[in-house]
């Protein structure tokens, strides 16, 4: 509807919840667990960021040294980041597709880092995927991620969104095969971890790193 005597009105779409976290989480240092893990890789040869969101994660491994950096994200926004980043630096290559259509060859990755990705997978996606990351890594290569668990304030199906929750069994049954180097539960508030609209929850997060025997 136009005003009178004026200019019409152009609506202003909101910023979806992923677009306000792109923006707040954009130039953050990388989770600290990707910090100690990153150190832990065999070698520098190729690292793995899957739901790369901002590409902190990303323009991490790139820092310290990796020969190549893949990240993948299904994301608008992180097409704008990526090609941004892949004109910066010709060590890096992004997909902008489900994890689990990206082809991993076997005995080929130092690190992977996926966090918060997971559980915005179904949970037929995440055994396609976390298979695909099992035949993938070299031995001795690491594995840095993060898993929701069933107590987050998020577990709420009725809200129409693809997330997956997961028990300590699950997580255990997960980590099996691996070299646990740290597997560690948060449950509970805190001030420090907001959720994707940047405001304080419930968490309930199973952050894990392992490493290829």
């Amino acid at each position: 509807m136009n005003n009178i005597g004026g200019t019409p009105k152009i609506p202003v779409s909101k910023p979806t919840p992923w677009e306000k976290f792109y923006e707040q989480t954009e130039g953050h240092q990388p989770w600290a667990h990707t910090i100690k893990s990153i150190e832990l890789a065999p070698d520098k040869d190729l690292a793995i960021d899957i739901g790369a969101g901002a590409l902190n994660e990303s323009k991490y491994a790139l820092e310290k040294g990796f020969k190549q950096v893949i990240a993948i994200d299904t994301s608008k926004k992180f097409v704008e980041r990526a090609e941004q980043l892949a004109s910066l630096d010709k060590r890096f290559e992004w997909h902008n597709i489900k994890a689990s259509e990206f082809p991993m060859f076997p005995e080929s990755i130092s690190y992977v880092v996926a966090t918060n990705s997971f559980s915005f997978m179904t949970k037929d996606e995440v055994k396609i995927v976390w298979q695909n990351i099992r035949e993938g890594l070299k031995s001795g290569g690491i594995l840095a991620c993060t898993f929701f668990g069933v107590k987050d304030q998020f577990n709420m199906p009725e809200d129409g969104h693809t997330r997956t929750f997961y028990t300590r069994e699950e997580i255990n049954e997960f980590i099996k095969d691996y070299e646990v180097i740290e597997n560690t539960e948060l449950n509970g508030n805190t001030e420090n971890v907001k959720s994707a609209d940047g405001t304080k929850k419930r968490w309930h997060m199973f952050t894990l790193i392992l490493r290829k025997k």
